[in-house]
């Protein structure tokens, strides 16, 4: 019997044929040297798991591991715990609420209760956290926020004349520190079709919304005018039950309250938000107790521009930003190389050769404005089409795309498994153990997968094409599994 070959034969936990096997739960990895750096801009030919983040200050990021407990990162190194790799994009997302921990502070308002800083936090600090006690029915605390708002989507509403595509068109009214400036994505005969933002910064920064149709100046032409779509803002805490069993309330604008009481417990943090809202300009977040003597511990007080809630940024005096993730890869011996945003990429300088299948395991929420990449290099992609809940997966490789005839299902810790086939004959993908789907015309090419660009999970090469939340596992084989194979890797069973 020949001997095991560490450097050629597969550990067990690998799956069988495998040509590539990332396992970022279990943090172990087969194929070929995966660098698992501590910093971003470092080169390897087969793999880079270096994170880093465009900014932000120390302390703004954080993951949750399956403990219970948020872990912090440091700024550059990659969100990595037990339910896996820790993606967020959004680009640059700002906590609005200060004293995110300390809710004694004069920045919150308490009325018939009794605030104390005295709790065990979410990450594990001893006295890091607040204590609310309902001194009254209907208790509250409360913190009153002034936020900026940035536009979304952009609409179409007249296309004017004489435009030329690639026009930045700026938007006028409205009182703005950065007014938005929209770049003509689409002209057909003059008529502007299409809209976009640039960049992040061209979303525009306003303390008194324009009205819609905005006009707009610039291009070279005249008459455009759009409808925005603006921010919506979300408020979220960690949240504990310490005594009694009222109703517990949370609040976005200190009109409409949340009962939140089914989603916490006395056994440990529960991340809990209420329903985002587009549009605010001032926003008073806090909770109500609605039984005198109840009592809860509260950490982690979060106001963001976004859909749903995110990790923790911590604030004391002043909101805090947190840059968005991004991977670097420079050739040795040069510069830091070209930084893009939103994500990590894992795999670089790949030349698969053969037909491939891929198999990502995931979990993570969903907004209904964009896609969201879970896989992509330069040319290939497979991503989530935006859909409350969800939405199918979109296939695209040589030949167009496509799309799954089942959706994934939204949720941190909800896991999904998705497998793409890619061959000669076309293409096949299967989700959670569900239909395959197939398609003629969406076929496999040696440059689709060369990998040559990186690939990675909410990245490929686009910013503002993220998701929220982990990559548990990317395996990847240079062969055309079965359809029997595409079914038994993307059962799941009791989330595994």
């Amino acid at each position: 019997m020949r001997a095991n070959n560490p450097l050629t034969d597969a550990p067990c936990w690998v799956y069988p044929r495998a040509k590539y096997d990332l396992d970022f739960a279990g943090n172990r990895y087969w194929g070929g040297f995966v660098g698992m750096a501590s910093s971003s801009g470092q080169t390897v030919r087969y793999g880079l798991m270096g994170g880093g983040n465009a900014g932000g200050a120390a302390g703004t990021y954080f993951a949750p591991d399956t403990d219970g407990i948020w872990k912090s990162f440091p700024q550059a190194g990659i969100r990595r715990t037990g339910f896996g790799a820790w993606a967020e994009g959004y680009g640059t997302l700002t906590n609005y609420a200060l004293w995110c921990r300390d809710m004694t502070n004069a920045a919150w308002v308490a009325t018939n209760a009794t605030v104390l800083k005295d709790q065990t936090g979410a990450n594990g600090s001893a006295s890091a956290a607040s204590s609310i006690l309902a001194t009254a029915n209907n208790a509250t605390v409360l913190q009153t926020i002034a936020v900026k708002q940035s536009a979304w989507i952009a609409a179409v509403n007249a296309g004017g004349t004489g435009y030329t595509q690639g026009n930045s068109l700026v938007v006028t009214g409205g009182t703005s520190t950065t007014a938005v400036t929209l770049t003509a994505s689409g002209v057909s005969g003059g008529v502007v079709t299409a809209a976009s933002f640039a960049t992040e910064a061209n979303q525009g920064s306003y303390s008194v919304l324009p009205s819609n149709p905005v006009s707009v100046t610039g291009g070279s032409g005249t008459g455009a005018t759009f409808n925005l779509t603006w921010k919506n803002h979300v408020y979220s805490a960690c949240v504990k039950r310490l005594v009694g069993t009222g109703t517990i309330y949370m609040t976005l604008d200190g009109v409409t309250y949340t009962d939140v009481t089914s989603q916490i417990n006395s056994a440990g943090y529960t991340q809990v938000s209420v329903p985002a809202q587009v549009g605010l300009l001032s926003c008073v977040v806090g909770f109500k107790l609605g039984t005198s003597g109840d009592k809860i511990a509260v950490d982690f007080n979060q106001c963001e521009g976004n859909m749903f809630a995110t990790s923790p940024i911590l604030t004391t005096t002043a909101a805090v930003a947190r840059g968005p993730e991004y991977m670097a890869f420079n050739a040795t011996g040069t510069g830091a190389g070209i930084a893009v945003n939103d994500g990590y990429r894992f795999l670089k300088d790949i030349n698969f050769g053969t037909p491939v299948t891929l198999l990502i395991q995931h979990c993570g929420n969903y907004d209904t404005i964009r896609s969201h990449i879970i896989y992509g290099d330069d040319v290939s992609n497979i991503f989530v089409t935006g859909a409350p809940g969800g939405g199918p997966v979109n296939v695209t490789a040589a030949g167009g795309s496509f799309n799954s005839a089942d959706s994934v299902v939204t949720g941190i810790g909800t896991l999904n498994k998705i497998a793409v086939r890619l061959d000669g004959t076309g293409a096949a993908i299967c989700i959670n153990g569900g239909q395959i789907t197939t398609s003629s015309t969406v076929k496999y090419r040696q440059t689709d997968l060369g990998l040559t660009h990186g690939t990675g999970a909410t990245n490929n090469g686009s910013g503002l094409l993220p998701t929220n939340g982990f990559v548990k596992r990317m395996s990847f084989w240079r062969e055309a599994l079965s359809d029997g194979d595409l079914k038994y890797l993307t059962t799941v069973v009791n989330n595994q």
